[in-house]
């Protein structure tokens, strides 16, 4: 079978309100801000339309938020004077995490096309910064260079950065996604060899009623 080499890239920044952008054949499609299960159910219908149906064509990234501190190590804003992340927003993100998570797989969409970045990996891959700088600066820049990305000001900082995860997506992302598939295949190649080397089966290939398929 043909391997086919996905060209619709989503990003996700899940929250109660996720921001979320689709970036086709190197262009940003569309993107917005999903409010609620209908919006989710009704962004993942516009994925599988704009597919044809063939959901090995979409790469979807969502951002991994398990590396953000809690408890007296929580970031503070300036502006609000209140932290950043709590246990609740937390929860909240995986809460919606779980609900896109759970529309893809109802479409079809292959697991293995789902994938998660870190916020530090998708921002040095594409905007070029750390997060060491402070939450309000990062999302002020995200912003700004989605507005040059897509020739329109993003408002919600969700938006932008969704935008931002799905532009990773279609460069850092696909060259992830093809190291792993060869990662893998190279890793079940050697372990062929050394069970050959100790006069084992090879039990990589499938059986069909005790005969090799």
């Amino acid at each position: 079978m043909k391997k086919i080499t996905p060209n619709i890239f989503v990003g996700i920044d899940q929250a109660a309100s996720s921001g979320w952008c689709i970036v086709a054949h190197g262009n940003v499609h569309t993107h917005g801000v999903a409010k609620g299960a209908q919006d989710i159910v009704t962004v993942v219908g516009t994925v599988l339309a704009l597919s044809g149906g063939n959901l090995e064509r979409v790469l979807v990234c969502l951002e991994d938020h398990s590396d953000i501190p809690l408890g007296n190590r929580a970031r503070f804003s300036a502006r609000q004077g209140a932290p950043t992340r709590n246990a609740a927003t937390l929860l909240g993100m995986g809460d919606a995490r779980g609900a896109w998570r759970h529309e893809f797989a109802r479409s079809g969409h292959p697991e293995r096309l789902r994938m998660l970045v870190t916020s530090e990996d998708w921002r040095m891959g594409v905007l070029g910064v750390s997060n060491r700088r402070g939450t309000d600066a990062l999302k002020d820049e995200a912003k700004r260079w989605a507005a040059a990305r897509v020739g329109e000001l993003v408002a919600d900082d969700n938006e932008a950065e969704a935008i931002a995860i799905a532009t990773w997506g279609s460069i850092h992302g696909l060259a992830r996604l093809e190291g792993r598939r060869l990662g893998l295949r190279q890793k079940a190649r050697v372990k062929r060899e050394a069970g050959k080397q100790l006069g084992m089966p090879d039990f990589s290939r499938p059986k069909v009623l005790g005969r090799e398929a």
